[in-house]
């Protein structure tokens, strides 16, 4: 018997934990409003990519979006460009967790994980196989997965991923830098030369 995956998903995962350090004390030096009421976390305005504390973040966050183009041969002339980033901090032991959410108006998406923390959840994106399902004893498939944040660890995912977070109890603060990116440039090669779409971010 040979056994096929049709329609994965592909996640991505970088390492940077020299970053992590000087990411968080730029962090702390934000303003943060409680964005996500009643949910008890802190997020900072949504510019951070803007700003020249957070620029090496940015600039290794888009080095690795380049891996992605290459390896899945993306149509686009440009590069993919962090459009928007914010920071969210849960106090310790305070409950603090996201709500089940996706990115609208972005292609990738992710977050750089500057503490340990409670696990961020993916939901199986193919609602009809979560519908009548026999129980699986073997428990070779899941209808969701838990990643467990690691400092210094970037985990990219397509934007339409629903996710969460669990509430965080933990003694220490968790803290992590979320991010949307877009292609640029030309995309999508059409006949005669011409690019379907031409993106530029402002």
């Amino acid at each position: 018997m040979d056994t096929h995956e049709f329609f994965p998903v592909k996640f991505y995962t970088f390492d940077n934990p020299e970053l992590a350090e000087p990411m968080l004390e730029a962090l702390q030096g934000e303003q943060r409003s409680l964005f996500n009421l009643p949910n008890m976390v802190e997020t900072t305005k949504g510019n951070l990519h803007l700003l020249p504390e957070f620029a090496p973040l940015t600039s290794w966050i888009e080095e690795c979006l380049d891996e992605l183009k290459k390896e899945n041969q993306y149509q686009m002339e440009g590069k993919f460009q962090v459009s928007l980033m914010w920071g969210n901090v849960s106090g310790p032991d305070m409950g603090g967790c996201h709500q089940a959410h996706r990115h609208p108006f972005a292609y990738y998406s992710g977050i750089y994980y500057l503490t340990e923390g409670s696990p961020t959840i993916f939901q199986d994106p193919l609602t009809p196989r979560t519908m009548n399902q026999l129980e699986i004893i073997s428990k070779t498939y899941e209808n969701a997965i838990a990643v467990e944040p690691q400092v210094g660890q970037l985990i990219i995912f397509p934007s339409w991923m629903v996710h969460w977070s669990v509430p965080h109890h933990g003694p220490e603060l968790r803290a992590g830098i979320a991010w949307n990116a877009l292609p640029t440039g030309g995309v999508n090669f059409g006949p005669y030369g011409q690019n379907m779409v031409n993106l530029e971010l402002k």
